[in-house]
């Protein structure tokens, strides 16, 4: 009788830790923290129920030249791993049952498909129930640029859907013409300077 109250107290506690949780997703997606596993290159820091996502300084430099490597196109997504697995001793990070493991291939697509390495991250929208993104509030490891270039290179593999490089298409072409009008405005402006007269220049 005593270890049936307990198992059923034990049970009443995790059901009750359960819905806590899901009835505080709304409030921490909106506060720009993803609610569930950092992605490798990052760790959940703090109690559950409020975790904040924090760079991984063991894994994060090293994701990054992940992405460094691939970004130049000149490499495979299999040469990156096993550069990754065998010179870098990259693992997965560490958990009760899970972790601390090489990086698969499925690792290494899911790693470059990722919006949350730019700073977004796909989550269900609580009032419309779809799949929807948002802006994290963890340190972004790469630009938004960079992830569209990736998903080009990726999609030359046929690994992408045609809905879906058309509208990587369109980014990348909508970030190159601010690129574009960046530079023109530079120009102008080092034009203006030439003439002696005085202009103000463009920072960041």
């Amino acid at each position: 009788l005593i270890m049936s109250t307990r198992g059923g107290s034990a049970t009443h506690y995790v059901l009750r830790l359960s819905k806590n949780v899901i009835r505080g997703l709304p409030r921490r997606m909106a506060q720009g923290w993803r609610p569930c596993a950092a992605p490798i290159g990052y760790m959940n820091v703090g109690e559950e129920g409020d975790k904040s996502i924090v760079s991984d300084p063991e894994r994060f430099e090293l994701v990054r030249r992940i992405w460094d490597l691939f970004l130049t196109g000149t490499y495979s997504v299999s040469e990156i791993r096993d550069l990754a697995n065998n010179k870098w001793a990259l693992r997965t990070f560490p958990r009760r049952k899970l972790g601390g493991r090489e990086l698969t291939m499925s690792h290494m697509y899911t790693l470059l498909r990722n919006q949350f390495y730019y700073g977004e991250f796909e989550w269900n929208d609580p009032e419309t129930g779809e799949i929807a993104l948002f802006k994290g509030n963890h340190q972004p490891m790469i630009t938004k640029a960079e992830y569209v270039r990736a998903q080009l290179l990726l999609g030359r593999k046929g690994k992408q859907r045609p809905q879906e490089r058309e509208h990587l298409v369109r980014e990348a072409a909508a970030i190159q013409l601010v690129i574009g009008e960046v530079d023109l405005l530079e120009t102008n402006y080092a034009r203006s300077d030439s003439h002696g007269r005085k202009v103000h220049r463009l920072s960041g």
